[in-house]
């Protein structure tokens, strides 16, 4: 009966995992280059353990302007310490998608 109840502890622990896959937690840039992201007073993201999203990072895009054309511009987004920002949590807590500032 006891590995009845534990084997249902366990489907019970995988099922909510499975229906959770992503966490959501906020952090503060503590340094722009190399990038580091605080999220607690112990845990401080490296810049390899982070994707960025172009909210939040220094990119070029084409942007069609009437009259003008198709034009390239440079968009100025990278974060900068002091700043809050949104990231998910992949399963598993190996990486973290900044999503945006907050």
């Amino acid at each position: 009966m006891a590995d009845l109840v534990e084997a249902l502890r366990q489907l019970s622990a995988d099922t909510g995992a499975t229906l959770n896959p992503v966490i959501s937690a906020t952090g503060v840039v503590v340094s722009a280059d190399p990038l580091k992201i605080q999220i607690d007073q112990k845990t401080t993201l490296l810049e390899s353990m982070l994707r960025l999203t172009n909210a939040v990072k220094d990119h070029t895009t084409d942007m069609a302007i009437p009259g003008v054309g198709l034009v390239t511009v440079s968009v100025a987004s990278a974060l900068k310490v002091g700043e809050s920002v949104f990231m998910v949590r992949d399963q598993g807590g190996q990486k973290y998608t900044v999503i945006d500032r907050t």
